[in-house]
C-alpha cells in the first residue's frame, strides 16, 4: 500500500523543509523570555514548551532592551526645542 505524501513544512532551506522563520506569536515570546528571567525554566526547556529557538529566548533573556539610547545625541535639550517650535509657530 502506498503512503500518502504529507509535506510538513512551506519553506527550505539546504534542500530540508524547515520552519519558517518567526512562526511564533510575540505572547509567547515574552512569556518564554519571563519564565526564563524569573528562573522558573531553562532556555531549553522553553525552547521545547513554547517552539522558539533557543538562541532567540537566551538573547532576549540576557540583554536589557537600551533602544531608548540607541543612535546619535540630540543637539537641542528638550527645553531648546520648545522655544524653539514656538518661536516657528508664532511667525
Amino acid at each position: 500500500m502506498p503512503r500518502k505524501y504529507k509535506r510538513t513544512y512551506t519553506n527550505f532551506r539546504n534542500g530540508k523543509s524547515h520552519k519558517p522563520y518567526g512562526s511564533y506569536s510575540k505572547e509567547n515570546l515574552n512569556i518564554a523570555v519571563e519564565l526564563v528571567r524569573k528562573g522558573l525554566m531553562s532556555i531549553p526547556g522553553a525552547a521545547h514548551k513554547y517552539r522558539i529557538p533557543q538562541s532567540t529566548i537566551g538573547r532576549l533573556a540576557r540583554k536589557p532592551k537600551i533602544y531608548e539610547n540607541a543612535g546619535r545625541p540630540c543637539i537641542f535639550t528638550e527645553d531648546e526645542e520648545k522655544i524653539f517650535l514656538n518661536h516657528l509657530d508664532d511667525k
